[in-house]
């Protein structure tokens, strides 16, 4: 039954929104545990993308498809734009204008990639192949990710600064408390106006992407 399918991807959702909540708690505290969600979120997602494509046990798909709604907070939404904003303070819209070129480059991409993986080691085969993608990004995040540029002698917005000055910009973050606290957030209108706003769009996108292939099936289309 796909409408039971699909439901347990709705409760990962909700379950993600509140682990959302929780991976930003956590970073506001200390902002160098933004790199362990980011990994550690990647990790769990390919272990359960991999059993996601080889179960033939509904229980299993659906604590997948939850695991893998629920970790997406982590690497795709909380841990990415904190490390943006770190980067970049003050060229937000550059960075943002880079970094959102994946959405449609994804589009643009990954159904061949996907359809050939399928064509040619079937179901499980390509599931394996989105798995061993996931988990390889996540090795190489181990070396590679920084949440703040301070970490390896460079300087926000790759600002000319000496070593002195990208210590002491490390130190001034450290000590920096927001006045962004949970209570303003909920009280300011934007909150709301972002949260709702984004969420109609995912919401209409997942539900079309997650339907129109197999209603294109039913109605006669060749896959």
């Amino acid at each position: 039954d796909r409408a039971a399918m699909l439901s347990f991807s709705t409760y990962g959702g909700w379950i993600g929104v509140i682990l959302a909540f929780v991976f930003g708690t956590v970073i506001v505290e200390k902002v160098a545990r933004t790199k362990w969600i980011h990994i550690g979120t990647l990790l769990v997602t390919a272990a359960a993308m991999y059993f996601y494509g080889h179960t033939q046990h509904f229980a299993v798909y659906a604590v997948c498809v939850m695991v893998v709604s629920c970790m997406t907070a982590g690497f795709g939404l909380v841990s990415p734009n904190v490390i943006q904003t770190n980067w970049f303070p003050r060229r937000k819209a550059l960075a943002l204008g880079w970094s959102t070129i994946g959405f449609p480059l994804c589009s643009l991409i990954w159904p061949a990639v996907t359809n050939q993986l399928m064509l040619r080691f079937g179901v499980g085969g390509m599931f394996s192949g989105i798995a061993l993608f996931i988990l390889a990004y996540g090795l190489v995040c181990i070396v590679w990710c920084r949440p703040t540029p301070e970490e390896v002698g460079c300087a926000p917005d790759n600002d000319p600064m000496n070593a002195e000055e990208i210590r002491r910009s490390q130190l001034e973050m450290q000590q920096y408390k927001s006045p962004w606290t949970i209570q303003a957030l909920v009280k300011e209108k934007r909150t709301w106006l972002i949260g709702v706003g984004l969420g109609l769009m995912w919401m209409v996108t997942v539900a079309i992407v997650s339907q129109l292939v197999s209603r294109l099936l039913e109605i006669g289309y060749e896959r």
